[in-house]
């Protein structure tokens, strides 16, 4: 759904210190908030598998377990609807970045 691919967006992916997290940031640049829920199978440390981005706000997730360097994330939108009782899902495509080297 382009509407939602460009509200939604992945603003920041990097691989923490000791590569046991990803840290990415979900940027909601539209005018309305968005109910989400986790629908890939991927692990939050944090918030649940449902959570909230509200308009023009950051939501900072850390995806533990994932060892792959690019995978995708995806998110059932439930204050959406593509018919009756049927949520679109939004599909992201995560590429983390190497870690630098420690100086």
């Amino acid at each position: 759904m382009p509407l939602l691919e460009a509200s939604l967006l992945l603003t920041k992916v990097e691989r923490s210190e000791g590569d046991e997290l990803i840290d990415i940031r979900l940027s909601n640049v539209s005018d309305a908030a968005f109910d989400l829920r986790v629908v890939s199978g991927h692990r939050f440390n944090g918030p649940p598998s449902t959570m909230r981005v509200e308009p023009h706000s950051d939501l900072d997730l850390a995806i533990s377990g994932e060892s792959r360097a690019s995978f995708e994330i995806a998110f059932e939108v439930l204050n959406a609807f593509t018919a009756p009782e049927s949520h679109p899902t939004l599909r992201l495509e995560v590429e983390v970045a190497p870690a630098s080297p420690a100086e």
